[in-house]
């Protein structure tokens, strides 16, 4: 349980921090008042501990993550994370996935763009038919979520920047994941340099 902080203050502000975190919650349901030293009503995520509003533990139910999932207690709140050699398949579960050759490649590595033109970024190979309907994949850019704009349906072809701008700029990472079965699962990756190209 977090450490927290005793209410101090009008009726409609409560303080629910550890010492080392100022955290104000402004309080717009009356149900959710302070309305004194004796009579605490929390928020959730929070418990009323001797006239103190305290953090819940939610990890310390077993059941509060679903397989192969870590707890992680937050303030106020809890997360699940995929224990440490799995990830989040296309349902949403954690599995661990087998690196894997999957014939598909980027045509070229590295990039450069000029500001306004559209770049496409082609893959080339192809999967094999044994991995093909069980596939899908998920680009990031530098290390974070990023979603091509297709016209249909994902495709392992490549996707189109238009317009290019600066904000473009980065690496483009494509993972394949190819789930089989509960216990078969492999996952092969892709990666692009996307630079802007210099003014002559």
């Amino acid at each position: 349980m977090l450490t927290s902080a005793k209410w101090t203050g009008p009726v409609q502000l409560m303080k629910c921090a550890p010492t080392h975190l100022e955290a104000l919650f402004v309080i717009a349901d009356p149900r959710l008042f302070v309305t004194d030293e004796t009579s605490v009503s929390v928020l959730k995520g929070f418990e009323n501990v001797g006239g103190r509003c305290s953090d819940i533990n939610e990890c310390k139910n077993i059941n509060a993550c679903g397989k192969n999932e870590d707890c992680i207690n937050t303030f106020g709140d809890y997360r699940c994370q995929c224990m440490k050699g799995y990830e989040t398949g296309d349902d949403c579960t954690c599995k661990k996935f087998i690196p894997v050759g999957c014939n598909v490649r980027p045509e070229h590595k590295n990039i450069q763009v000029a500001v306004g033109k559209n770049v496409k970024i082609k893959l080339v190979g192809a999967l094999g038919k044994k991995y093909r309907k069980f596939a899908t994949i998920a680009w990031s850019k530098n290390n974070e979520h990023w979603y091509p704009e297709y016209k249909k349906r994902q495709r392992y072809t490549g996707f189109v920047i238009r317009n290019f701008r600066p904000g473009d700029v980065g690496v483009y990472t494509g993972e394949i994941y190819i789930e089989k079965s509960a216990t078969e699962n492999y996952k092969c990756t892709v990666s692009v340099n996307v630079c802007l190209q210099e003014s002559l």
